[in-house]
């Protein structure tokens, strides 16, 4: 039964760990509901290396059992290995599923039809038949809702819901999820919905990108679950996992500690391997750098011992990427030459390979250049750049991430025009991305916009036909129907068309707020690349790549949040440390700065609109600091009420002195963007938002410097 589960697991998902659940019913029928209860509720969390061993002695035994004169023996044994070969050779696998076919017809039961149409479904996933694999699971279900099998139809549900999760059909795989949670519910089955739940977290996780909900479900998956050597861990690290998703890094580190004390015990390499990556990213955030190596090489260690050639490349790619920020250059050397040669002997697709080529060669180039061996490092660039492949046969991620490379490169080389030349095309790229996701949301809303418009109007038919009918019904009371229809017709127009135009005036005050944050973009990015460009012609080659790296980071920032009415005042705070700390690396440390927040704000749960306090900070330090010995700044974040944040900017510069005031050509876009975005923001949430300017006068009447204050709208973020 164990063998079995664990080959079943290794069928329906091909050794990914994405999807963690497979669902049918019926497996055995002497012994089904064992095998049921172990097989859908560990199916998340087995370890499928630790099960590897005297798999030779195993088949053999199965192949054996096929001669066995008890049919439920025979089917079990073609059954367990279908799913073994599915996993490993489609051909032998087909041959023990028309056997296991020939053999239900012999036994003629429904039960084993059920199964039979499953192992169909799961035959035609690898193929990428997906219509044929969702028309057997189907059957499935009819098969169970004949013989009334509760517990079999909801794990068929999952078992459809996963693939359509694979196929990124989330509407249609959620509502596969809420009929397998509705179906466990009605015979309260606790492993089935430990099962759905599971599934509901990663799906949130993956496809959605829901950290919080994804974190609600796993929780709900342990409560359900049993503390089971196997099944717990890993729920475990799946809650740490979405833990250090929502950025509580602390809770996140005590749960994945927890989790690897339970893996090491089950000899769980895969998980213990993802477990140390999870565990190496919050020992970053917490600055920990030798516990950041030490996990790393960790998860490498235990992504080996699976024995998956790809897996093992990845992982070592990892490690690399680690040691060269931390500038173990001779180790990192090493693994490099140990990834080059077996690039060609591991069955990546051809764009990956030739991927994984150019970004090895790269990084080749760059650790014998700092270990002073101009020689071999010219020898790999130019190997990397023989490699030619389009754009359009790599995923955009693969894409930034040579350029980024190509960019660090030749930095480090002292190829300057070529690493200024790869820097446009990423943000080029960038800004390619940032238009398309833009467009697909407009053309969301208009669609969600004719969608209510259609049924507005169907609603305006069916009630002009319930009038046609009374009228009918009622001919001696003509007259006064009549005019009593008249009024209703009136009103029903009167309070549409109103409506339709609260709807359009919400929609363009929402496209407007976009459109003004957007203005805000072009504004920074133009003084930000002027500063890049003095700063690479001024400052040593070192710091420039610094300057570029932390510059990337924060148009990450300003383009994930720009789109956003709202963002969490702690994301707020971590973008504009970001930005300042790129002025302070321009301007030499030359000023200081200080982030006041209120304790009356929730940095986690209070949201305010992003991107206001920027442009104001960068008018100090291009016109008010720098023209006396102490140059201060502040940045205070204050509660006012339950929907209102003040947020203040002072500096101790000039003020706005007559040198400013007489530039006929300066135009403050930091004002006017502000005014327009606050007159739309009073409009949409009706509340006193107050932006005011002023110089600080000291006690001798001299300017002390120059304060502006916002009020701004404040609203509750969950999670």
């Amino acid at each position: 039964m164990l063998t079995f589960s664990i080959n079943l697991i290794k069928a329906i998902f091909k050794g990914s760990i994405k999807v963690m659940i497979s669902t049918w019913s019926c497996i055995n029928v002497s012994c089904q509901s064992n095998i049921l209860r172990f097989l859908f509720l560990f199916l998340p969390v087995l370890s499928l290396e630790a099960f590897s061993q005297d798999k030779e002695d195993r088949i053999s035994s199965l192949i054996q059992n096929t001669q066995s004169e008890n049919d439920s023996i025979v089917f079990d044994a073609l059954v367990e290995l279908f799913l073994y070969y599915s996993y490993t050779n489609l051909d032998s696998a087909k041959t023990f599923l028309t056997q296991t076919q020939d053999h239900v017809e012999k036994m003629n039961s429904d039960r084993h039809r059920a199964i039979l149409h499953s192992l169909y479904g799961i035959w035609y996933q690898p193929l990428k038949k997906f219509d044929s694999a969702m028309y057997h699971f189907n059957i499935s279900v009819d098969y169970n809702r004949k013989i009334d099998r509760k517990l079999g139809l909801g794990d068929n549900y999952v078992l459809m819901g996963n693939m359509l999760m694979d196929l990124k059909q989330n509407d249609s795989a959620l509502a596969c999820f809420q009929k397998a949670e509705s179906t466990y519910l009605e015979i309260n089955s606790a492993y089935g919905l430990g099962n759905v739940y599971t599934n509901l977290g990663v799906f949130y996780d993956n496809n959605l990108g829901d950290y919080p909900k994804a974190l609600e479900y796993f929780h709900l998956a342990l409560y359900h679950g049993e503390e089971d050597s196997r099944t717990y861990p890993v729920l475990r690290l799946n809650v740490g996992n979405m833990l250090s998703k929502t950025g509580r890094f602390k809770e996140a580190k005590e749960e994945i500690l927890v989790a690897i004390d339970l893996l090491e015990k089950t000899r769980s390499w895969k998980h213990l391997s993802k477990a140390y990556n999870l565990l190496s990213d919050i020992y970053y955030q917490f600055g920990d750098d030798e516990n950041v190596i030490q996990s790393i090489e960790l998860s490498t260690e235990y992504r080996e011992k699976i024995g998956d050639p790809g897996q093992t490349f990845k992982a070592k790619n990892d490690l690399i990427l680690t040691y060269t920020e931390y500038e173990f250059w001779d180790k990192a050397i090493g693994l490099l030459q140990e990834n080059l040669r077996s690039i060609d002997s591991i069955p990546f697709s051809e764009e990956d390979s030739v991927y994984f080529a150019i970004h090895t060669h790269l990084q080749l180039a760059l650790c014998y250049h700092m270990t002073n061996k101009p020689g071999a490092s010219s020898r790999h660039l130019n190997s990397a750049e023989q490699y030619v492949i389009p754009y359009e046969k790599l995923r955009s991620a693969q894409y930034i991430n040579l350029i980024d490379l190509n960019c660090r490169v030749y930095d480090k080389l002292g190829l300057y025009r070529k690493a200024l030349s790869s820097y446009k095309k990423k943000l080029d790229l960038q800004d390619s991305l940032f238009n398309k996701e833009n467009t697909r949301l407009i053309s969301e809303f208009e669609t969600k916009y004719e969608t209510e418009k259609k049924e507005q109007e169907i609603i305006g038919l069916q009630q002009t036909s319930e009038i046609q009918s009374l009228k009918l019904q009622r001919q001696s009371n003509l007259i006064i129907i009549g005019s009593l229809l008249v009024f209703i017709i009136i009103c029903i127009i009167f309070f549409y068309n109103r409506q339709q135009k609260i709807k359009r005036d919400k929609a363009s005050l929402q496209l407007e707020q976009r459109f003004l944050r957007s203005q805000l973009n072009p504004h920074f990015i133009f003084n930000s690349m002027g500063a890049i460009q003095h700063y690479l012609l001024t400052e040593s080659r070192e710091k420039a790549s610094d300057y570029m790296g932390l510059f990337s980071k924060l148009m990450r920032q300003i383009l994930e949040n720009s789109r956003k009415e709202f963002i969490q005042l702690e994301e707020e705070i971590r973008m504009l440390k970001n930005y300042l700390k790129l002025q302070k690396l321009r301007f030499r440390n030359t000023f200081n700065y200080e982030i006041i927040v209120d304790k009356a704000l929730n940095r986690e749960h209070d949201g305010i609109p992003p991107m206001f306090a920027q442009p104001f900070i960068e008018n100090a330090l291009e016109h008010g600091l720098f023209k006396k010995e102490c140059n201060d700044l502040r940045i205070k974040f204050s509660k006012i009420s339950a929907k209102l944040v003040e947020l203040e900017i002072f500096d101790n510069g000039t003020g706005l002195n007559q040198e400013l005031s007489e530039a006929k050509d300066h135009k403050s876009l930091a004002t006017i963007i502000t005014n327009e975005r606050l007159e739309k923001m009073r409009m949409t949430y009706k509340t006193g938002l107050v932006f005011n300017t002023e110089n600080v006068i000291n006690n001798v009447k001299e300017i002390d410097g120059y304060r502006v204050s916002i009020r701004l709208p404040m609203k509750l973020i969950m999670g």
